[in-house]
């Protein structure tokens, strides 16, 4: 009978179901979804399904900061753990504010919703920018900030306006104040006693500087060639000294100046891509590039290299192309003489450096803008 019903129970046993195994789940928070699958507490039982990836300020992207189940809930079936994963901070690309008033700098960056901290690094003197215009920001266009980043503002203060030195014109006739420059019989018809003061005298640099201005300019042009041309060729060792002297004259206060003022007709000096951007102008490197693609073709199509012939064919072209003087001839000039302020415009200097050499700069110009 004990042989019966064992070989009973062994038949019965046998019809019923296997026995449910339970799993637990594991914690996958801080893990990346590839480190999960490969854990051996989910390898092979559970299957990790991504629902969503959102920003997380706790942990960095890649990694899983929700889970459901959560852990250490047991499971008998359905072994599928749907995670959310993170993409890291919350970021965006650094708007363009130079040249915007501060206010609506600070607004434009407030409405990122970044809790970014906008701070005044300093405010300096500039030319180009007006009173409480953002002159530069870092970080700077287009670079990646994250919530919570520091923003730094460099604010202008407008041009800087020196203080200068005031003589006296009291005791004098409206005729003697108004004139600066006088012979010497004119002086001594002029000098006084009776307007003399017990101060002492101030020598001014300043003064004396534009004095010789007035003297250098009031020469004729031939004298002031000639008194030019051993400064000039100090740079300048070829280019006719006439012409380059003609573009000095009305621009220069010391003879002494001119050697570092005409050396870019010597030799390209090395500049940066940046002196393409004029805002007057309204050019940046993408219109100077369009500029000098249409420029260049037609110097070098001028039946001749005249100032009067390089100066209708700019203007025609820039009527042409429907865009200001300006914003042709700025690339120009700044590609032919490598520097931003220079002795004439884009007309004259490059009539001195001759078509050859013009369009090889031209070219060089157009090539640092990634033509």
């Amino acid at each position: 009978m004990a042989l019966i019903y064992g070989l009973y129970q062994v038949i019965l046993n046998s019809f019923a179901p296997p026995p449910v195994t339970e799993f637990e789940v594991p914690n996958l928070i801080g893990m990346t979804v590839e480190a999960a699958e490969a854990d051996p507490r989910v390898k092979d039982i559970f299957t990790i399904v991504v629902e969503d990836t959102i920003n997380n300020d706790e942990y960095p992207a890649g990694q899983i900061i929700h889970q459901d189940p959560e852990p250490e809930r047991k499971k008998k079936s359905d072994f599928v753990i749907t995670v959310l994963v993170s993409k890291g901070v919350q970021s965006d690309k650094m708007p363009s504010i130079v040249g915007l008033e501060r206010t609506s700098a600070e607004i434009i960056l407030k409405n990122l919703r970044l809790d970014l901290q906008v701070v005044i690094g300093e405010e300096v003197f500039s030319d180009e920018y007006p009173a409480g215009q953002v002159i530069k920001s870092v970080p700077a266009k287009d670079e990646i900030i994250s919530k919570g980043d520091t923003v730094t503002l460099t604010i202008s203060k407008g041009k800087d306006l020196k203080p200068v030195t005031v003589i006296s014109f009291l005791t004098m006739t409206r005729e003697k104040a108004e004139q600066e420059v006088f012979s010497l019989d004119e002086l001594a018809r002029a000098f006084d006693l009776a307007g003399m003061s017990k101060s002492p005298a101030i020598f001014d640099i300043e003064k004396l500087t534009h004095f010789n201005a007035l003297y250098l300019r009031a020469m004729s042009p031939e004298a002031f060639a000639r008194a030019a041309e051993p400064y000039i060729r100090q740079a300048v060792k070829d280019l006719p000294v006439e012409e380059i002297a003609a573009l000095l004259q009305a621009r220069c206060e010391k003879l002494t100046d001119i050697p570092e003022k005409v050396a870019f007709f010597q030799a390209l000096p090395e500049y940066g891509v940046d002196l393409f951007t004029n805002k007057k102008s309204k050019t940046n490197p993408e219109v100077s590039r369009a500029m000098l693609e249409a420029a260049i073709p037609m110097l070098e199509g001028l039946s001749g290299w005249t100032q009067e012939a390089i100066h209708d064919g700019l203007t025609a072209l820039a009527e042409k192309l429907e865009v200001k003087n300006a914003t042709l001839m700025w690339p120009v000039r700044i590609a032919a003489a490598g520097q931003a302020v220079t002795p004439g415009g884009a007309v004259e200097i490059c009539l001195i450096l001759g078509r050859e050499e013009c369009l090889r700069r031209l070219r060089i110009g157009l090539e640092m803008l990634g033509a």
